[in-house]
């Protein structure tokens, strides 16, 4: 499972006013609440919400997990090895 990176930026424009950082940070609260997780796993979208993935597992494989660093040894040798300039990733889109 890929867990979608959620932040808050000051982006010069909506989002730097008081009221726009107010609603995108109650959206990003809001969006690990039971309630929001619950929309997640009724669109096929896989629960971060224990309990509310346990709802929804008849829908999902159960995963084997792994980290960065067991699987690839860290980001800073993962990302020389497939995402440097010349690594796997260039090689493999043939720039």
């Amino acid at each position: 499972m890929v867990e979608p990176a959620v932040s808050i930026v000051n982006s010069g424009a909506v989002g730097d006013s008081k009221s726009g950082h107010e609603v995108a940070a109650a959206y990003v609260d809001y969006l690990y609440t039971p309630q929001a997780q619950d929309i997640v796993g009724s669109h096929y979208l896989r629960p971060r919400d224990k309990q509310i993935s346990a709802q929804y597992a008849k829908q999902f494989p159960a995963l084997e997990l792994f980290t960065i660093d067991e699987a690839f040894g860290g980001w800073q040798k993962a990302e020389r090895t497939h995402f440097a300039k010349g690594a796997i990733l260039e090689r493999i889109r043939g720039n």
